[in-house]
């Protein structure tokens, strides 16, 4: 009996010395998200004018914040939990103009979690967000064709509380309290046969400004066979195709919106310069610079 006593006692012994220091030193860890160094197609790279924050998205990798400081880009969705996990796919992002802490995202892919989407926001630069589930609307894919053709979500220059936001299938949907709840603004296009609908969404800031928002508002249709780029002068209630100075539609001839570049880290030298041989006139119609 005593030879058990001893035993049984030898062998706590054993698990206090051989355990004592894992529990000693599981107090000093300190527990944080692994470091994803990049992921997924680099789709879209938008620069704020004002304060020269960059952000990349990805068709699969979530999406990133320019560190200058320690040049290196942060990953700004690696909190995402199962169900929200086709939220990796970021089919546009955009900056308040106004407010370069606010910053939102389209995120779903069509084939993760039944093509859940939702429209993210953070009002920190991405350090956190919230989301609103859009997903009963309409539906992003991030991963889907032409996710690379432009921004389809804009916030307006002069009203922070103003988002529109293009979608693949179900026309322009709009958003008056800063992407809180979103409404159709337009369904004048919905479906194109590659699947990819309005692909992008762009304010005019000069033009005029009624009851504190922008009149003046270009969206891209991706698609052959009818209209690609259409504009508003009601503030998004009604749009109308722009036709070349020919008559011709503008995809039959070599004509562009003029693109600002910005500049990327390592990868653009000049972030002033244009690359369009386009300007667009005040009457509606997209006219040759020469």
């Amino acid at each position: 009996m005593k030879n058990y006593i001893h035993n049984v006692k030898i062998f706590f012994l054993h698990l206090m010395l051989v355990f004592s220091p894992i529990l000693t030193n599981a107090q000093t860890y300190t527990w944080k998200n692994a470091p994803i160094g990049g992921g997924g197609f680099v789709t879209g790279i938008i620069n704020h004018q004002t304060s020269g924050d960059k952000y990349c998205r990805t068709d699969v990798g979530g999406a990133y914040r320019w560190d200058a400081a320690n040049s290196k880009w942060i990953q700004l969705l690696d909190w995402l939990n199962e169900s929200e996990s086709g939220f990796v796919g970021v089919e546009a992002l955009a900056q308040d103009p106004q407010n370069p802490n606010n910053v939102y995202m389209l995120c779903g892919t069509e084939y993760m979690k039944g093509g859940r989407t939702a429209i993210l926001k953070s009002t920190d630069k991405g350090n956190t967000f919230t989301y609103t589930d859009v997903t009963a609307k309409f539906k992003a894919h991030g991963n889907g064709n032409g996710r690379g053709n432009g921004e389809r979500l804009a916030v307006d220059p002069k009203n922070s509380n103003i988002l529109f936001c293009g979608s693949r299938a179900n026309g322009l949907w709009k958003s008056t309290d800063a992407g809180i709840s979103w409404n159709l603004a337009w369904n004048g296009v919905t479906t194109t046969t590659n699947g990819n609908g309005i692909c992008f969404v762009s304010f005019d800031p000069s033009g005029s400004v009624v009851n504190g928002a922008s009149q003046t508002i270009y969206i891209g249709v991706s698609r052959i066979g009818g209209g690609n780029i259409y504009k508003s002068t009601d503030g998004g209630a009604t749009f109308n195709d722009i036709l070349c100075h020919t008559g011709q539609r503008c995809r039959e001839r070599p004509c562009m919106l003029p693109i600002r570049i910005m500049k990327v880290p390592e990868l653009v030298e000049d972030s002033e310069r244009y690359i369009s041989s386009t300007r667009l006139p005040e009457h509606g119609q997209i006219q040759d610079s020469s």
